[in-house]
């Protein structure tokens, strides 16, 4: 009996030795196993912001790529815009005829100069940059109460063609002494005048 009640004290004092080191042995491991799942825990968080910041920033990538696609839009409408008013005024300044080298012909200069030409035989030549239709007037000086002034003798239109044209006046009004003029101007353009001396 007194072996066994000493057996059994050695084996309560090895146990009773033996337990705080169990203890804390098993309360290691359980704590590192929370500190993995915290830290488990901590990189799913971790991997939920990420993938959340992740989406932001391709949301706003594709914000940025739709916001970049419409300003080329928008710069592509008005660079066709302004490309479209360019070339309208361009065809407008085109379309505009500038005429010049007015002068009577030989043959004008000649019925001029015999005496009392008609209207007929004033025969003129022009240059036009363009095509286009003008309005050819003849005017002749006359006096009324010592006061100069210019009536319209003969007005024609005439459809001119670029660079040279040749073209006279109609009708039989006979021209009195005095100074005429002539005025040619082209639709859309400058007019030009010219004066000579009727004998």
């Amino acid at each position: 009996m007194k072996k066994i009640s000493v057996a059994l004290l050695l084996v309560l004092l090895v146990l009773g030795a033996c337990l705080p080191a169990l203890a804390q042995a098993s309360n290691g491991r359980f704590s590192g196993q929370s500190r993995g799942l915290i830290r488990f825990d901590a990189a799913d968080g971790e991997g939920e912001e990420e993938g959340e910041e992740a989406q932001v920033a391709a949301e706003g990538e594709e914000e940025s790529e739709q916001e970049a696609q419409a300003a080329e839009e928008a710069e592509e409408e008005g660079g066709a815009s302004v490309s479209s008013q360019a070339h309208h005024g361009t065809s407008h300044r085109r379309s505009l005829a500038r005429l010049t080298s007015l002068v009577l012909t030989h043959n004008g200069l000649t019925a001029v100069r015999q005496g009392h030409p008609q209207t007929s035989s004033i025969c003129f030549s022009y240059k036009l940059s363009a095509p286009a239709k003008v309005a050819a007037v003849l005017s002749t000086q006359s006096r009324a109460a010592g006061h100069a002034g210019w009536h319209t003798v003969s007005r024609i239109t005439l459809s001119g063609r670029r660079g040279f044209n040749l073209a006279h006046l109609s009708g039989h009004i006979a021209l009195t002494a005095g100074f005429d003029r002539l005025t040619l101007t082209p639709t859309q353009g400058s007019q030009r005048t010219i004066a000579f001396h009727v004998r």
